[in-house]
């Protein structure tokens, strides 16, 4: 298997300290089986909102499959973009009324980027 880096980037809502947040960051990572390995800050472009930065290597042969598992395990719908060239693949969540979450833990979720790239 082939050594991929992983980086999820979290915006949240409704949440009004970093406690909150940094519980928040870590049942992602549970939900991915990842290490927890992340960055918080505030998000001052809303109201109560950090951006929580996920960063980890992952082993897989097949990133295409492997983000959408991941992915999906937080919510749905994703925008996914893929760079063949480059092997880079791109996820983009944004919050709608269509939107459905996995745990309800999880709807605190505003916005979220997900890349898996190889090196």
């Amino acid at each position: 298997m082939a050594t991929q880096f992983l980086k999820l980037t979290l915006i949240t809502t409704h949440q009004n300290s970093i406690t909150k947040a940094e519980k928040f960051a870590k049942f992602v990572c549970q939900v991915l089986s990842v290490a927890e390995k992340y960055k918080i800050s505030e998000y001052d472009k809303l109201e109560n909102a950090y951006k929580i930065d996920i960063f980890n290597k992952i082993e897989t042969n097949n990133p295409i499959e492997k983000s959408i598992e991941l992915t999906d395990r937080i919510c749905s719908p994703w925008l996914i973009f893929y760079n063949r060239e480059e092997n880079i693949v791109e996820l983009i969540f944004n919050k709608s009324e269509s939107s459905s979450f996995k745990n309800q833990r999880l709807n605190v979720l505003n916005w979220a980027n997900f890349t898996i790239e190889s090196q």
